[in-house]
């Protein structure tokens, strides 16, 4: 069978057997993705051709494609059915898998045969585009970009294979080659000169200069960078010196600054900037400490024009680029213009010239690899302070070293969010692409979401600003949050190298670090959010001192307490450098320390003798879930209850169906773990109101509990079925269940025991509600709620024996809710105080949010109308922070109701008003809304002046609902007002 071959570097071919084969555009970008990608998903096929939910589209599409190749079962279908691949040679693939083995050679032969004339960016796929596919040709731009990119790093590290093997020739001819495609690109440039320089060829350097300066001016209109125009100034007046070595910037003497930075382009560091002219003085050196991208550089450039006058000079030494200590030594010398030959005599040079003169050395873009020979250390240590100042990710560690750390700039809030420093640094550097931009009134989140997703980093704030011709502040916020790598572009050309995009700056970042502490901190990535340090240490390996070098360094921030936090950009990229077979080791780790300890701690999750409760367990729950969903079927075992009552507690009932579905998804063999995932899923199921699915749910895990011969989970199982019964309104049932459960007591544990006593108690107070609430309760309603009251005093003894401060919490509140029934208000108000302290001690947030809210209302009916406000706005604030709209309108019920009770009629009106203009309800909580506030707004406005009433309506803007309700007929005789 002849060979599928598509050729995707240069002009897009597919041939078999040495013939061509034609294919629409279509399908031919069909192939060359499914080709590049080694398969692709059908649902990611279908959208980035086509648009989401053209399933259908890219059914034809495959079946025209099976008939257009000759080659039978070249596009298979895996077994999964979902992903697609496609059996072909493909060009662009051999290219990348040479890069990948290390034949670089081969790599460029593969691209070289196919580039022609064309330049790097046009090679892959060169003429070919789709505009009606936007998918797939931001996909395209991306994979030009990508690849170009990739040969181009290619050249590089060929140049630096041969120049580490003192083959010089070699080196140049790729270095010219590089240069070729990227005539821009200084970093050759300047290494092209200090071949020449090491050879001995002083004006070859100086030529290569000279071409480098014509061009930047011709192209960018802008000068070369102090590092190249460093070595030039070595090859000019300190010939033969550290030629082996590399150089380093330029430098300045007497009283002016280079492009640093300067305090009039400073912008949200005036602060800072006072208070490191106050510290400079005291400091042996001063080091300006902060992850790559945060101002350091400019920092340190307004901080030296700042003080400038105290000094004879300023002499600046930029170290990028520079492999190693003695390179900065050198460089430490140029900029004062100290000569000699050793390390020795020139380490005797520079100390003499900042000791004997009134100099500031500014020394910036220090990395832990110029810390290792401990030169460094030699050359700061002892010099009179105030004399040098410092930008490094990390402190020196020289005594008498003083580190100040600079911190992204904070996102804006609160009315004065445009002069906050993060919105004036984006509207300074939009302006300077756009004069005319200006935030509008709408934009203060999306603004908020670029802040937090470039983590305040001034540099990620400037490369999004370059954005601001194209994009509205909405879409660069989106592009940003989803792909900040993607950030930067040609609107980053004048900046260095290491600063063209936050990738760049990243990989910048992690070059030099130890090989051994690389994977340890690659492997934290798995963490999906906050972690301490217990838990790096048994998943990363990673030790005290790793913690709080990486923390010093911005790869990690402070989370509270001992805890740590990586952000989603840096998770992203380690997550992208590390190998899947090591991702995949280090995610079973982590599931295997986060389920393990969720299993030892789950005994007293319930109680208060756990440390923190459950709010301990709470902040895990992300780390929690991404071990779930690494963990093998067979594991789960013993997780399951305490993970399901920890999202319970949370209110995240959306969250444990996901999970717990995706559990069954992986179809355990076990029959008890089956049995208690599908409990888990009737439990949340049963919450979120699909009580119907629950109650089948529940009979399904009795069956499995059955099948495992587990008696403890039988009796969950069936006590989930009574629960949902009783919610269904069928009492009748759920006794039935439950005396089953009871005439075996040694079948179900201490806390189903004590679930069952507590749903007959339910059981009998829900019989009571045929009565509905009587202003004068009758006997038989009265007997009823008495029953239930002994029931729930049972639970509060049982739960009290056993330690169990959830179901004491839970027992209390329904005590509450008893002599609430039967009019005994401040009984009930106490008892529902009690039950949000032992849910508070728990961490139980969203019930004490529910004991808060029936504490207002218990106060409301006890006439403490100021405590029950404050309860009740209380309930309303946290139950809109979780997104619990129809508890939400509960409360303002209760707020309206409150209001009446102070006869402020008009007040009361806004909230019911304000609950039925609530936007975004589905048809079943609308009508819940309109049957809870309807009556009441119509007694409101009975009792209330319909002009005052319709003029507040118009001022809070509910004049529309009013009009509408009016038409529909809902609020009868209003019109004749």
């Amino acid at each position: 069978m002849d060979v599928l071959e598509v050729v995707l570097l240069g002009a897009v071919a597919v041939s078999s057997g040495g013939g061509a084969v034609r294919l629409p555009r279509k399908l031919t970008a069909l192939a060359a993705f499914v080709a590049m990608r080694g398969g692709a998903d059908r649902g990611e096929l279908a959208e980035t051709l086509w648009g989401a939910g053209a399933r259908h589209n890219l059914r034809v599409a495959l079946h025209q494609l099976r008939r257009s190749l000759p080659e039978p079962g070249a596009v298979d279908v895996l077994a999964s059915g979902h992903r697609i691949v496609l059996r072909a040679d493909c060009d662009a693939v051999r290219f990348e898998r040479a890069v990948a083995e290390d034949r670089l050679e081969a790599a460029v032969g593969i691209w070289r045969r196919a580039a022609g004339a064309r330049q790097h960016r046009d090679v892959f796929m060169a003429g070919f585009d789709l505009p009606s596919a936007v998918g797939f040709q931001d996909w395209l731009e991306q994979e030009r970009t990508r690849l170009g990119g990739l040969y181009l790093r290619t050249l590089w590290r060929l140049a630096e294979v041969a120049e580490a093997a003192n083959e010089a020739e070699a080196a140049l001819r790729w270095l010219r080659t590089l240069l070729d495609e990227d005539p821009l690109d200084e970093r050759a440039h300047r290494r092209v000169m200090r071949i020449a320089l090491a050879s001995g060829d002083d004006s070859a350097a100086l030529d290569q200069y000279d071409l480098l300066r014509r061009v930047l001016r011709a192209e960018l209109g802008v000068e070369p960078s102090p590092a190249t125009t460093a070595v030039a100034e070595e090859a000019r007046s300190v010939a033969g010196q550290a030629r082996s070595r590399g150089a380093a910037r330029s430098t300045t003497h007497g009283p002016t600054v280079p492009a640093l930075g300067s305090a009039a382009r400073l912008i949200g560091r005036e602060g800072e900037l006072e208070r490191l002219a106050q510290l400079l003085p005291t400091a042996a050196p001063l080091s300006i400490v902060g992850p790559g991208g945060v101002g350091k550089s400019r920092v340190a450039g307004a901080l030296a024009d700042h003080v400038r006058h105290r000094y004879e000079a300023v002499a600046h030494a930029s170290v990028d680029g520079v492999a190693d200590a003695p390179g900065v030594l050198f460089a430490v010398a140029a900029a004062l213009g100290a000569v000699g030959g050793s390390n020795e005599r020139v380490l005797e040079a520079v100390r003499d010239r900042l000791e004997r003169r009134e100099h500031l050395l500014v020394l910036d873009g220090i990395e832990p690899r110029h810390r290792a020979t401990g030169l460094l250390v030699r050359l700061l240590a002892g010099l009179p302070p105030g004399r040098c100042l410092v930008t490094s990710r990390e402190p020196i560690g020289v005594e008498g070293e003083a580190g100040h750390r600079l911190e992204g700039l904070s996102a804006p809030s609160g009315r004065g969010w445009r002069d906050a420093p993060a919105a004036r640094l984006f509207v300074d550097a939009a302006r300077r692409s756009d004069a005319s931009f200006a935030l509008g009134p709408n934009d203060r989140e999306p603004l908020r979401a670029l802040v937090e997703a470039v983590e305040g980093l001034p540099l990620g704030l400037v490369l999004a600003a370059s954005l601001a011709t194209a994009f509205s502040l909405g879409e660069i916020a989106r592009i940003v949050v989803e792909r900040p790598e993607a950030i930067g572009g040609d609107a980053a050309l004048a900046l260095p190298e290491r600063h063209r995009s936050l990738e760049r700056v990243l990989e910048a970042s992690i070059e030099g670090m130890d090989g051994e502490r690389i994977d340890r901190l690659v492997t934290c990535s798995v963490f999906a959010a906050a972690f301490d340090r217990h838990a790096a240490e048994a998943v990363a390996g990673a030790t005290v001192a790793d913690l709080s070098s990486w923390a010093r360094a911005g790869w990690l921030h402070g989370a509270g307490g001992d805890r740590w936090a990586m952000h989603a950009r840096v998770r992203g990229f380690l997550a992208r450098h590390s190998s899947r077979e090591t991702l995949h080791e280090a995610r079973a780790r982590h599931a295997r320390h986060y389920l393990g300890a969720l299993r030892r701690g789950a005994p007293a999750l319930r109680s208060a003798s756990g440390d923190g409760g459950i709010e301990a367990w709470v902040r895990d729950l992300p780390e929690l879930h991404a071990a779930w969903m690494a963990v093998e079927s067979d594991d789960l075992g013993g997780v399951v209850e305490p993970l399901a009552l920890l999202l319970d507690v949370r209110g995240r009932h959306a969250e444990a169906i996901d999970t717990f579905g995706r559990g069954l998804l992986r179809r355990p063999r076990d029959p008890g773990v089956r049995s208690a995932l599908h409990t888990a899923l009737a439990a949340s199921e049963n919450r979120v109101g699909r009580r119907q699915r629950a109650l089948r749910r529940a009979n399904v895990a009795t069956a499995w509990a059955v099948r495992a011969g587990d008696a403890t989970l039988v009796g969950r199982a069936a006590w989930q079925a009574a629960e949902v019964s009783y919610d269904l309104g069928r009492y009748d049932d759920a006794e039935s269940v439950l005396d089953g459960l009871e005439a075996d007591g040694a079948q179900v544990d201490a806390v189903t025991r004590g679930a069952i006593t507590r749903l007959r108690a339910l059981v009998v107070l829900g019989r009571s509600r045929a009565f509905g609430r009587p202003l004068v309760p009758s006997p038989a309603y009265e007997a009823y709620v008495g029953t239930a009251r002994a029931g729930f005093e049972r639970c509060l003894v049982l739960a009290r024996k056993r330690g169990d401060v959830l179901a004491e919490a839970e027992a209390l509140h329904d005590l509450g809710y008893c002599s609430y029934a039967v009019g005994d208000f401040g009984t009930a108000l106490a008892a529902f105080r009690l039950a949000e302290r032992r849910h508070r001690t728990l961490g139980a947030r969203r019930r004490q949010t529910i004991e808060v809210y029936w504490i207002g209302v218990a106060a409301t009916m006890t006439g403490d109308h100021g405590a029950a406000e404050r309860a009740l706005r209380a309930a309303l604030r946290a139950m809109d922070e979780a997104g619990e709209t129809p508890k939400a309108l509960e409360v303002v019920q209760a707020i309206g109701q409150l209001w009446e009770q102070r006869g402020d009629h008009w007040r009361a009106a806004a909230c019911y008003l304000a609950a039925i203009a609530t936007p975004g309800l589905d048809a079943r909580v609308r009508q819940g809304v309109e049957a809870w506030h309807l009556p009441p707004l119509r007694a409101v406005i009975d009792a209330a002046s319909w002009s005052r009433l319709e003029a507040r309506a118009l001022a809070l803007g509910y004049r529309d609902t009013v009009n509408a309700l009016l038409r529909s007929g809902s609020l009868p005789l209003l019109s004749d007002r």
